[in-house]
């Protein structure tokens, strides 16, 4: 497992928390040419409602063909319950959670719980981002990052890591922190591209015995 940072420059994190318990409906429009270092052409504006069941979303047109709108989840529908269900076997073994747990889950304070939507306004990929306050400043992890294998390989990823960190710099967070298997090149290469940096550590996981999900 390779934990990667990637630290925001200038980032303050006196008063994240209180930004984050009233996200703005900030927009972000970026289109990705067929520049070869995949960037973006990006602009953001605070105009209002969208309209779309998110608190802040970001376009992105990627040269493949594809359209998907990433947005920040309000609220859990049957449709979000749906999506974790098909998603979440494509990346791990967990068991599939309640619509209670995932209710848990968008609602705490900690947690930004982000989707890509195409063009369709099917949820093609989803993400969490957890910001936390430590003595050493405002931290934030990137988790639970999967793709549908339909759309892999066609910038999905990028943009909800580049929504991730756009929310993680709003919330005062100093630094981003995620986790990747070494033999997942692809997955690596956009972490990498994305300004994150390889930290020499270890990571330790110690199994539990219960499963709190298990009860929902």
């Amino acid at each position: 497992m390779t934990a990667v940072t990637h630290r925001e420059p200038g980032a303050r994190g006196t008063n994240g928390f209180a930004l984050a318990q009233n996200p703005p409906r900030a927009r972000s429009n970026c289109t990705i040419s067929d520049r070869t270092d995949g960037s973006a052409d990006c602009t953001t504006s605070n105009s209002g409602d969208s309209g779309l069941p998110f608190e802040y979303d970001e376009r992105m047109s990627v040269s493949k063909g594809i359209h998907v709108v990433v947005g920040q989840v309000a609220a859990v529908s049957d449709d979000f319950v749906q999506a974790v269900a098909r998603l979440l076997p494509q990346l791990s073994g967990a068991p599939i959670p309640s619509k209670t747990w995932l209710d848990d889950v968008v609602r705490a304070e900690s947690n930004t719980v982000l989707v890509a939507r195409d063009a369709t306004e099917r949820i093609v990929g989803m993400t969490t981002l957890v910001t936390f306050p430590l003595a050493s400043g405002i931290r934030a992890w990137i988790h639970d990052v999967v793709v549908d294998e339909s759309v892999r390989g066609q910038g999905v990823g990028r943009a909800l890591t580049r929504a991730a960190l756009k929310e993680a710099e709003r919330r005062g967070a100093w630094t981003v922190d995620l986790t990747t298997r070494p033999w997942r090149e692809d997955a690596n290469r956009l972490y990498e591209s994305a300004g994150f940096e390889p930290r020499e550590t270890r990571v330790y996981r110690l199994s539990l015995p219960a499963n709190p999900m298990t009860k929902r």
